[in-house]
């Protein structure tokens, strides 16, 4: 039960690490995009993720056009959270508890002007806002790099919350970003690497 706890708690930190990428994301507008880069979104950008060959979607969102397989049927909840402008965004928690791993998925919708700047840009505030919550709860960012899912930008990232790590994975489209993740222990993320790679490699995302 002492690992159970551990992941509930991790998974709501999560939320609050997301949220406040969240408002980072939305103070983003103000700064400048680079030059001829638009969205920033159609252009290849760091390292491709292979997605799992061959395992259909257990879950597809149409309304936040995404797609993923899991080993369970998942948890939705909806929850408001400063957008850091004075209001409030919806932020919707896609969540899976299956002991000894906890999954999320977590899409947000984007500001057009945000959307407008340079990704690289875009994801250094997502992670600014992700790492400067990580460490409100005394976490520790151990890794990342850039990587791309159907050549839309994203983010890998390691992080260890108390007894557990968590592995992230960031994209960016034009409409919105979203934020997945893998919570467990060490040792169990280390047992159930397989099943952890294969949730997170089925990622699709929808949008046209």
């Amino acid at each position: 039960m002492k690992i159970c706890f551990q992941t509930s708690f991790a998974a709501r930190r999560m939320l609050a690490l997301t949220a406040a990428s969240v408002v980072l994301m939305m103070g983003a507008t103000g700064c400048a995009s680079r030059a001829g880069n638009g969205t920033g979104t159609a252009q290849a950008f760091g390292t491709p993720i292979v997605t799992t060959a061959g395992v259909a979607p257990s879950f597809t969102s149409r309304a936040d056009n995404f797609a993923i397989w899991l080993p369970g049927v998942p948890q939705q909840n909806e929850k408001e959270v400063d957008d850091g402008r004075g209001g409030k965004t919806k932020v919707t928690m896609v969540q899976l508890n299956r002991h000894p791993v906890t999954y999320l998925i977590i899409p947000t919708l984007i500001p057009a002007a945000a959307a407008k700047l340079d990704s690289a840009r875009f994801l250094d505030s997502v992670q600014d806002g992700y790492l400067s919550s990580l460490k409100v709860g005394s976490g520790q960012l151990k890794g990342t790099r850039d990587v791309s899912l159907q050549n839309y930008p994203g983010r890998e990232m390691t992080s260890t919350l108390g007894s557990n790590v968590i592995l992230s994975r960031f994209f960016l489209t034009a409409k919105r970003s979203y934020h997945l993740s893998a919570i467990a222990t060490e040792a169990e993320a280390a047992k159930n690497g397989d099943e952890i790679n294969k949730v997170l490699d089925s990622f699709q995302i929808l949008e046209k």
